[in-house]
């Protein structure tokens, strides 16, 4: 088997999938590839203060949230957040983990 994002010769015991609603759900992924991707959203939601990383191989919000790209133009975009439990309440996404996102809360 190989990983979808590297080509990667990888194991069946050791083959990661995409979670569900992600760019890559159901496809096998090397380790490296479905734990390194990059965040495409960072979530805060709940009564816990743990940040849930959604990216194009993970969601761990476990389906709670999506995302989705948006092209501006074919080098650029941007991906929106949504949850159909959840409603958005503040976006602060320059502030977020600055000294000043404090003040907000």
């Amino acid at each position: 088997m190989k990983c979808t994002i590297c080509n990667e010769k990888i194991k069946r015991s050791e083959t990661y999938f995409g979670d569900e609603d992600t760019f890559y759900e159901g496809k096998p992924l090397c380790e490296s590839c479905y734990y390194e991707d990059e965040p495409c959203a960072t979530v805060l939601y709940s009564n816990n203060e743990q940040p849930y990383v959604i990216s194009e191989t993970r969601n761990e919000t476990e389906g709670d949230f999506k995302v989705k790209w948006h092209s501006t133009d074919p080098w650029r975009g941007y991906y929106e957040t949504s949850s159909e439990k959840y409603s958005l309440i503040n976006t602060a996404e320059l502030l977020s983990y600055h000294e000043s996102s404090e003040q907000i809360d």
